[in-house]
């Protein structure tokens, strides 16, 4: 809260100054005036500005404190820690201006409007379903739903939120007749879900999820994130291998194999699905498990983004011990230091 508004720096340097740990301060008063600019823009950009920072308080330690008789050790230990401390500053302040409104970029281009016939697209889609166009109201909010990094906002042509797979099957058939590049957003961790020029399906609508504890077979749509799969699992114990942050997408987690903290003991996301609804790229919605189209279960398992539009996935869930509580802990990636 203090990067983003008055500085950590100026509200540390004080304290921090009694402690004779100078070289902290400097870097924590840079990285809280980087960090006041930082609000929306990315967090690429901010964990750029973190590491800068970070190289910046080595050299202010070097030249302050070198007379003072500290050891590279010492000076290098307590840059890590600035610059750690100025990555955090400038991604918690990107994260709170988004928070307290900061505004996203304007559009880095007009995006090419539809090809003529986008009306029968329109129209063909159920009800509720809803094809947004450049210039509509609920294009930008399309747009901006569940927004993980300003960075990846591109102008697509047009945007379809569906509520059934054959409301994709419709998009996909359109996409492949008027030969527009096809974009699915599902959590939008991805750079590649807002395409300009594209036709992106959102998925975001997409959210029903369920789990059967008799057969642990948990079945959630592909606009669902881990979070809201991973709160009913955990009504019946049951658990399966989903990624470290619960806003990612389970669409594009799973068909990309799937890290989580219960992969040591369980395997990858991938290796709990048992089955997939997927629209092929001429419409057709089939059925992709071990026994029904196995080439193209095998193909969705670890390189699933170009095979079709998975819409539906089941997972067969494990039974965790202690009742579901587990302890976990996660890397911490501090700055690169000369």
């Amino acid at each position: 809260r203090k990067a983003g508004s008055h500085g950590v720096g100026g509200a540390c340097a004080e304290e921090l100054l009694e402690h004779r740990a100078s070289v902290l301060c400097w870097s924590l008063s840079a990285g809280s005036q980087g960090a006041r600019g930082q609000g929306g823009q990315g967090a690429r950009g901010c964990a750029q500005k973190g590491r800068e920072l970070g190289s910046r308080g080595y050299r202010c330690g070097r030249e302050a404190k070198m007379s003072e008789g500290w050891s590279t050790v010492e000076m290098t230990a307590t840059a890590v820690i600035a610059g750690g401390v100025a990555v955090a500053a400038s991604v918690g302040a990107m994260l709170m201006g988004k928070k307290e409104g900061i505004p996203p970029p304007p559009m880095r281009k007009d995006p090419k409007p539809l090809p003529p016939g986008y009306e029968e697209l329109k129209g063909a889609l159920s009800s509720g379903a809803v094809l947004a166009l450049p210039g509509d109201s609920k294009y930008e909010e399309a747009r901006l739903r569940n927004c993980w990094n300003y960075d990846a906002l591109g102008a697509p042509s047009g945007i379809v939120t569906p509520l059934t797979a054959e409301d994709v099957a419709v998009a996909v058939k359109f996409a492949a007749q008027h030969k527009l590049d096809l974009a699915i957003a599902g959590g939008r961790h991805s750079f590649l879900n807002l395409v300009d020029d594209s036709l992106v399906v959102d998925m975001s609508k997409m959210d029903a999820v369920s789990v059967d504890p008799q057969t642990f077979v948990v079945t959630c749509q592909a606009g669902c994130r881990l979070g809201e799969v991973d709160a009913e699992c955990e009504k019946y114990e049951l658990g399966v291998t989903f990624g470290h942050e619960r806003t990612t997408g389970v669409a594009g987690l799973t068909l990309h194999g799937g890290h989580g903290v219960l992969e040591k003991r369980y395997g990858l996301s991938v290796d709990f699905l048992v089955s997939c609804q997927v629209v092929l790229a001429d419409g057709r919605i089939v059925t992709a498990s071990d026994s029904e189209n196995p080439d193209l279960f095998w193909a969705l398992k670890g390189a699933g983004s170009n095979f079709g539009v998975v819409t539906q996935f089941d997972f067969k869930a494990v039974k965790l011990p202690n009742g579901g509580k587990f302890l976990a802990g996660n890397r911490v990636f501090l700055p690169f230091l000369p």
